[in-house]
């Protein structure tokens, strides 16, 4: 089949079903094992890559008849990511010979044919409702193996980074792996995911959809290549503006601002509308915003949620300036606070391990979203009751007493209104300033910066305006105290000179 470009007969098709679904039992047993990779090294010694190479090829030409469905595709892609499953050197090998370049293609093709509206339509017709589902995993598997792989790789940069010095191969590698991502981000793949985000609705609210699968294989893979980008160190992303371009070697970042960073909030907007009309639909229309009524998300929608904020506040930690450019939009940033206070009113209701985990990276994104930019800081200050600073400043009793959830919320208090006198007002008739001014005096105090921590305090608010900061959040009460008895001071000192 794969020599004459025929299509499959019946009899073909369901033998090479069988042996793919043998395969991945095979793997499944084996393969998997982190000390038995013997089954993958055989599987690559007898070429097997190349032949499954060949079958997804069967479905490569867009304007003639496929040669091969979708179901068989899916499942050669499976055998493929089972295959190179914690195996360096299969993977390395699946970049050297060009093979990746397939997957990369076969991965924006069928993402450019892929329509959210007929895959969330319910038909009857049985055989559709399988072609679909077929699209899906497809396309699932595809951005599943591609990340596995990208993981392996940004395993093997950060080996490298710990040498003293790169010998030839390391070169090579390095390139090889900076002109890959190149080509990934260059080939419109971005542009194609970020196309399906900003149509995705309604379809993470049901275990039966398999659609969130495949946007959280989406979201790892956008991950997984600006991890790419992390230097070896991580630095406050503060005043390095001229090293910004160090940090994007395979331009990722760059054309990731053109689409809106992928249209992330598009998406996530979207989800949470739907589920707030569900919600109000079953909770006899109680607001999205009122802290006492009842939110509930789906599990598959935290996952998404959470993986989609630790995504963003990556690009915050590599590039604040485009990060903040972007967000700081009309249209994203409107999104950005609906997001917010959704997450917070849900956080603030329901503690639970995975929502903690969601309430931290909303606090940190919010960090990064007003630091050091007025512009931003007032939008925080915008919407219904109650906005983003007062949830923010109402969060339970343990954040404003527990240094290790003050770590968490404070320097974002801090970076909500410093230097802002908008928000310092709010925040300010929500608690004690007196908190805050403890907070920073504990931290001029320490020694010990921990950068690679993304919570630690110096990543999120800028160390060479504490001083300032200081004196910025002294209480007002106080402040106007001093300021009498200096004036009573001086107007004793004048009558004893004229006297």
């Amino acid at each position: 089949t794969t020599t004459r470009k025929e299509p499959l007969n019946t009899t073909n098709f369901l033998a090479c079903q069988r042996i793919l679904t043998e395969f991945v039992k095979i793997f499944d047993i084996h393969g998997y094992e982190k000390d038995s990779p013997l089954e993958q090294r055989v599987f690559f010694s007898l070429n097997g890559y190349t032949t499954l190479t060949k079958l997804i090829e069967l479905r490569a030409e867009c304007h003639k008849p496929p040669l091969a469905p979708e179901s068989l595709i899916a499942l050669t892609v499976s055998v493929y990511r089972a295959a190179t499953n914690n195996n360096v050197d299969n993977a390395l090998y699946i970049l050297n010979s060009g093979k990746i370049l397939i997957l990369v293609e076969s991965l924006v093709r069928h993402l450019t044919g892929l329509k959210i509206d007929d895959l969330t339509t319910s038909n009857n017709d049985h055989q559709s409702e399988s072609e679909k589902l077929a699209q899906i995993d497809l396309v699932t598997n595809l951005a599943e193996i591609l990340a596995s792989l990208i993981t392996m790789y940004n395993s093997v940069m950060n080996d490298i980074r710990k040498h003293e010095t790169e010998t030839n191969e390391d070169k090579l590698i390095i390139s090889r792996l900076t002109d890959f991502i190149s080509y990934m981000a260059n080939i419109a793949i971005l542009d194609r995911i970020a196309a399906f985000f900003r149509s995705a609705r309604a379809i993470v609210n049901t275990t039966k959809s398999r659609i969130p699968d495949m946007i959280t294989h989406l979201l790892n893979l956008l991950q997984q290549m600006i991890y790419f980008s992390r230097p070896k160190i991580y630095l406050p992303p503060f005043g390095h503006s001229s090293k910004k371009s160090v940090n994007d070697p395979a331009q990722v970042l760059s054309i990731m601002k053109t689409t809106n960073f992928c249209e992330i909030f598009s998406l996530l907007y979207g989800i949470l509308i739907h589920d707030t009309d569900n919600n109000n639909n079953n909770n006899n229309n109680q607001t999205m915003h009122d802290n006492n009524s009842p939110i509930t998300l789906h599990e598959k929608t935290l996952i998404i949620l959470n993986n989609s904020l630790i995504l963003l506040n990556t690009i915050a930690i590599l590039d604040l300036d485009i990060f903040q450019t972007i967000l700081g939009e009309e249209t994203i940033s409107l999104q950005l606070r609906h997001v917010a206070n959704y997450i917070l009113a849900h956080c603030h209701n329901q503690q639970t391990t995975i929502n903690d985990t969601l309430l931290h990276q909303i606090i940190l994104l919010i960090g990064y979203y007003s630091v050091l930019n007025q512009d931003n800081q007032c939008r925080l200050a915008f919407g219904n009751r109650p906005t983003v600073l007062q949830q923010l400043s109402c969060l339970p009793f343990r954040y404003f007493v527990e240094s290790k959830y003050m770590d968490i919320l404070f320097p974002t208090l801090m970076a909500c209104s410093f230097d802002c006198e908008a928000t310092r007002t709010i925040l300010q008739t929500e608690m004690s300033l007196d908190l805050i001014v403890n907070f920073i005096q504990i931290k001029l105090t320490e020694t010990k910066m921990t950068n690679e921590d993304t919570f630690a305090f110096y990543m999120i608010f800028p160390r060479d305006e504490c001083n300032n900061a200081l004196k910025y959040y002294r209480p007002i009460s106080k402040l106007t105290t001093n300021q009498i008895e200096s004036h009573d001071d001086e107007e004793k000192e004048n009558i004893e000179i004229k006297s």
